[in-house]
Order: C-alpha cells, then sequence, then structure tokens
C-alpha cells in the first residue's frame, strides 16, 4: 500500500523542499504565485548563458567555478540580501572569486529571482527560514511526525545534517540516523566528523553483525575498524593468510 499523509519518503533534499525551502522561497520573494526550479549541472549551462548574455562584452569562458565552489546566503534586511561566500580555500580560486564576484552575483540574482536555484540552494534556503520562523517551522514538524529515520546517512550533507537537527532539537520526536561512516561514498566541502554526525549527544546502537561476508573478512577488518565486526559462519569467504 501506498504510504500517504501524514508520512513522508523521499530524500533529505526533497524533504525541505516540501516543509521549508520551496515556502521560503515564496515568503522571501512576496508572491504567492512564485515558481522554483532546483536545478544539478543544468544550472552552470543556464549560468554560462546568462552571464554572457548580460556580461555581452566578455571575452573568456564565464567563471563557472566560481558557482561549484560557493555557497549561498540569504540575509534578512541587508542591502545585499543575496550572498555568495566561498567553499573552496585556495588563494588562485580567492583571487579570482574576489576579482568576478559582483559581476557572478548579479547573475545569481537574476537566476535566484526568476526561479532557478542549485540543488545546494535548497538547504541556503531553508536555513533563512529557519533563522526567520524557526519556532513556527519546528513546532510545526514536531506536531507532524513522531518518528524520523534517516538511511545512509554517512552520504548525506553536513548541512543537511545540521538542519535536521535544529528543527527536531528538543522535541518529543524520534530521530534515528542509520549508516555506516566506513562506508561513505561522497566528499562534502563542509563534512562533519562522522562522531557529529552518528553521535549528537545521544543514544547509539551498533550492529555488529554482517551477513553478507563470513568471519575470515571481518578478523581484517576489525584489523582498520572499531566495530568489532562478526562475520556470517553460513558465508563462505575467502580465506586469508
Amino acid at each position: 500500500a501506498s504510504i500517504t499523509y501524514p508520512h513522508f519518503i523521499g530524500t533529505i533534499h526533497e524533504f525541505f523542499n516540501y516543509y521549508i525551502s520551496i515556502n521560503a522561497y515564496v515568503n522571501y520573494t512576496s508572491n504567492p504565485s512564485s515558481k522554483v526550479v532546483f536545478l544539478d549541472d543544468d544550472y552552470y549551462d543556464l549560468f554560462s548563458k546568462e552571464f554572457l548574455r548580460i556580461h555581452y562584452w566578455w571575452d573568456f569562458n564565464p567563471p563557472t567555478s566560481i558557482i561549484k565552489n560557493s555557497k549561498l546566503i540569504i540575509n534578512s534586511n541587508s542591502e545585499s540580501p543575496l550572498e555568495l561566500v566561498p567553499t573552496k580555500d585556495d588563494s588562485e580560486f580567492l583571487e579570482k572569486f574576489s576579482r568576478n564576484y559582483n559581476r557572478v552575483l548579479e547573475v545569481v540574482e537574476h537566476l535566484f529571482n526568476n526561479g532557478f536555484l542549485r540543488h545546494s540552494d535548497t538547504f541556503s534556503l531553508a536555513e533563512w527560514y529557519l533563522d526567520s520562523f524557526k519556532d513556527d517551522i519546528t513546532d510545526a514538524l514536531n506536531n507532524r511526525f513522531d518518528y524520523v529515520f534517516i538511511d545512509e546517512v554517512q552520504d548525506t550533507d553536513a548541512t543537511a545534517i545540521q538542519l535536521l537537527n535544529r528543527c527536531f532539537h528538543n522535541s518529543d520526536t524520534i530521530v534515528q540516523k542509520i549508516g555506516d561512516p566506513y562506508q561513505s561514498i561522497y566528499f562534502f566541502e563542509d563534512e562533519l566528523d562522522s562522531n557529529d554526525i552518528f553521535e549528537d549527544n545521544r543514544e547509539i546502537f551498533t550492529l555488529p553483525n554482517s551477513n553478507r561476508f563470513g568471519n575470515s573478512i571481518a578478523r581484517l577488518l576489525n584489523n582498520i575498524t572499531d566495530n568489532n565486526i562478526i562475520g556470517n559462519d553460513e558465508v563462505n569467504s575467502l580465506e586469508i593468510g
């Protein structure tokens, strides 16, 4: 059977977009009919086209590296409501970032005001909305959800984890983060230490048993992990040594 209201199943981006970020965009633009599209690689193509259209005199490749290595900050009651901050600590890049900042920001603002955003901007909008209306948002989410399960948390953006913690901090909602730091396949510029992601000052349940391999592999893995993995005796694994 399909799982419908009041439940929600989806990615962490979909969760924030559905409950917070799209509402944040509508509130920010003060236009109930505002539409927003979150783009991945297509955003960089669109940025390049708009950059060359706006800065028609530009004779070089558009500075897309600035967009790929920056975070959007949304400010309230500021002369600069949108701001970009670098996420790459490299002197050559920072010099390029500073030299082209105003040109890039002009295009970003144009795309933002027309509803074209990067996937990472999901969290920028959520952060601004929580800063502006934290109690109302957290109360609504805590009344809506008794349980929150986050699977594969080791591959979840650290910013998303921090925002999720804010949403359900000091509430009766039970939050379970499920994952294995040794199976992480992504790297994020702002990643937290794995202990911060999994522990968060809450009780930890360790599942040391594996059904994927036998004890010969488990013994090898225990030399490089602190999980005391227990293999499955019924699985024939490659004998080592």
